[in-house]
């Protein structure tokens, strides 16, 4: 989102740091998706997008930036649900690489935030308002966190988790890495969008040069 890696100075959104722990702890309950079937998984996102949209507002305000609240689906807390079950529809055959792009959306673009927050230092020539160690705390953070969530959800029984997370930190490093540089740039549309997206077409294509069957639909 667009206050994070501000480099020690606080936003007009003095929740942010909550709301980003949010985003990260409220992806741990993608472990549940090992045992749903997706269309059960996506109709559970969907209810949180719409939830997010009408009645978060009601409760919660405190969890809204100054300008978010009449922005509809464009607001940031409405588009990070969202983004995920774009990924939840996409890979509804390999729900856990959806559980890898929601990975990276929350522990990288969350610790991006505080990390660089807290942190500050050097920023990126293209956008002064992201630091540098925000974006490799995002890539870091968002690689281990969409791996274990992946290892949790596909590991096939009698698979040791071990060997299969060790096997799954690859791809979710290039992921994450992908989409830190997407989110680092100083473009118009919703980074809970972008995130996601672009760690979604790196996982699919690193299955596709593994000579796997690539889960998105529309590049099998």
């Amino acid at each position: 989102m667009s206050e994070k890696a501000t480099g020690g100075a606080r936003t007009a959104d003095s929740s942010g740091g909550s709301r980003k722990w949010l985003h990260i702890w409220v992806a741990v309950t993608a472990v549940t998706w090992r045992w749903l079937p997706w269309p059960l998984v996506a109709a559970a996102v969907a209810a949180t997008v719409l939830h997010n949209r009408w009645l978060l507002p009601s409760y919660w305000p405190a969890l809204f930036r100054p300008g978010e609240f009449g922005r509809g689906f464009r607001s940031g807390i409405v588009a990070y649900p969202l983004g995920v079950l774009l990924a939840v529809v996409a890979f509804r055959d390999r729900l856990d690489l959806a559980a890898a792009a929601w990975g990276v959306l929350a522990a990288g673009d969350g610790l991006a935030a505080v990390v660089g927050r807290r942190a500050g230092g050097a920023r990126w020539p293209w956008n002064p308002r992201k630091t540098i160690v925000g974006s490799l705390a995002f890539t870091g953070g968002g690689a281990v966190f969409a791996a274990v969530l992946a290892t949790v959800v596909g590991t096939p029984s009698g698979t040791p988790w071990t060997v299969d997370l060790l096997s799954r930190l690859a791809p979710c490093a290039c992921a994450a890495a992908a989409a830190s540089l997407v989110e680092s740039l100083p473009l118009p549309i919703e980074d809970n969008l972008t995130v996601p997206a672009t760690a979604a077409l790196v996982l699919a294509a690193w299955e596709r040069l593994s000579g796997l069957n690539s889960p998105l639909v529309w590049l099998r």
